[in-house]
């Protein structure tokens, strides 16, 4: 503020270069020189929250913080703080994360007190405002019980054979490149998955593939939500500073707010296109269908099914591919877990067509292996803000005053070493019933989040997970095709979701 007033000044016509002119200009950066150190002394030493502990120059300012988020390093800077200071981090005036697996009930989870759950930051999740994702409360509730309708377990069984037809292409292009090109030749395994995930998600979420597998290309919509990530991840964390928000916004291009524009009318033109054919289990069915025993008999109307079906598939997209992708990885990188995995599961099948959704769920170790991955690689690896409201709370025994944003950073959950043993390592056998002590504390595991708006999509997502990784290696032998000096994993920033790359594998139909 003081560096632009004084360009200002700098830049005014001669005839207005008056000594009063210039008196009003220095009164003003003295005076905004002035602001700036009253308010960074009183986050620093005068603010409710200085009793907690974190970076000086953090609670001094939301700039170090939004800058970490901005350039994919929160997930680790945040571990960072918490190996540093503890279980609760000051990250800027007005917040703080936590670490304790205690948090999760305490923030996401249902209260029976009479402030009720922790809201959702309205800044965070502005845009969000009329889907389930950023839904008020009760407006929630009504939404959540309409929509899980399309993600129970019988529901994802009725959708079976829409999701096995997209599976089946994704094995026959893995058989078609291993034939035509060898075993030698690696092939981007991110890529597919992202394409496997897309088509089936897209298919339930709008009624009409996106045909990615058909194509080996990203759709435009894919494409534009790929290419916008580190944007978004920088428009978010300047959400908190409302004015620059603002005149950054006011001044993005053209082209690019249009292009946005082009996207949400193409997947509202490809909902109604679906609303007008005949039934069928998928996404769409579950939110037409009249909302009996939910407050009103009224169906959802065209604008609801447009928000949630493009929410819903934003996020069952990302949160399979990431999955499929890091357990791909971890398997490939870790020798003795492939080889137990392997035997586990073409002990138990002796035909490939055997491996179903309900079939899988025997197997244990597939579930450890899976488990393990979102362990290691969280799809959510970065917060879920909630705001504390008007009287203030209470997290962790510690009154938290209004206005407050808290959160649990998955990432750094999982990876202390507070709550889980070798946090480093991947060891599947810590999920197993074996009796092996590993001194975990697996309630700080929540991948699908926590309480009343964790993730409805869960049950689809492992159904997705065990079937294309159990037929995985039950037909293929993998190799993971080494970059040197760099880890699949380590190299990867978060802009609110994995910045993933190319994962190449090599692979050999089984003897």
């Amino acid at each position: 503020m003081a560096s632009s007033l004084l360009w200002s000044a700098s830049r005014l016509p001669v005839g207005l270069e008056s000594d009063s002119v210039r008196k009003m200009f220095t009164l003003l950066f003295c005076v905004s020189v002035l602001y700036t150190l009253w308010r960074i002394s009183y986050n620093v030493l005068l603010h409710p929250l200085r009793k907690f502990p974190g970076p000086r120059l953090w609670a001094a300012s939301r700039i170090s913080f939004a800058v970490t988020c901005a350039t994919g390093q929160g997930h680790r800077k945040i571990l960072q703080l918490h190996e540093k200071y503890g279980d609760i981090v000051r990250v800027a005036p007005d917040e703080l994360v936590f670490c304790s697996p205690d948090a999760w009930k305490e923030i996401y989870g249902r209260r029976k007190t009479a402030r009720g759950e922790i809201s959702k930051d309205y800044v965070h999740y502005a845009e969000a405002k009329d889907s389930i994702l950023g839904a008020p409360k009760d407006r929630h509730t009504q939404l959540r019980r309409i929509l899980s309708r399309g993600f129970t377990n019988s529901a994802v069984l009725d959708q079976e054979g829409l999701i096995k037809s997209h599976v089946d292409q994704l094995f026959n292009i893995l058989a078609e490149h291993e034939q035509s090109q060898g075993p030698r030749t690696p092939i981007d395994m991110n890529k597919l998955f992202d394409f496997v995930a897309l088509d089936i998600i897209t298919d339930l979420g709008f009624g009409d593939s996106f045909h990615c597998l058909h194509t080996r290309k990203y759709h435009p919509w894919a494409q534009f939500f790929l290419d916008a990530l580190p944007a978004i991840a920088l428009a978010t964390a300047l959400k908190q500073f409302q004015l620059i928000f603002s005149v950054l916004m006011a001044m993005a291009p053209k082209s690019v707010l249009q292009k946005h524009e082009n996207m949400v009318q193409l997947t509202n033109d490809i909902v109604k296109r679906r609303l007008d054919e005949a039934d069928r289990p998928d996404l769409i069915q579950a939110m037409k269908e009249p909302t009996s025993g939910v407050g009103t008999k009224q169906p959802l109307s065209l604008q609801d099914i447009q928000a949630n079906a493009q929410i819903l598939t934003m996020a069952g997209y990302d949160t399979t591919a990431t999955a499929l992708a890091g357990t791909t990885y971890l398997l490939a990188a870790n020798a003795d877990v492939m080889s137990r995995l392997i035997q586990e599961v073409r002990s138990s099948f002796k035909d490939e067509k055997e491996i179903t959704i309900s079939s899988t769920k025997s197997l244990e170790y597939l579930r450890a292996v899976i488990d393990e991955s979102l362990r290691m690689y969280p799809p959510g690896a970065s917060g879920m803000p909630r705001r504390i409201g008007e009287e203030g709370d209470v997290v962790l025994g510690h009154h938290i005053p209004a206005g407050t944003i808290v959160s649990i950073w998955q990432y750094a959950m999982y990876h202390n070493a507070k709550n889980f043993s070798e946090p480093e390592a991947f060891i599947p056998e810590r999920w197993s019933n074996d009796k092996i002590d590993f001194s975990d504390k697996r309630e700080a595991f929540q991948p699908f989040s926590f309480g009343p708006r964790d993730c409805i999509g869960r049950h689809l997502a492992y159904a997705e997970v065990c079937t294309i990784i159990a037929r995985l290696v039950w037909r293929f032998d993998l190799e993971l095709v080494d970059v040197p000096g760099q880890d699949w994993l380590s190299r990867q920033k978060n802009y609110l979701l994995w910045d993933r790359g190319p994962l190449n594998i090599r692979l050999k139909q089984r003897e």
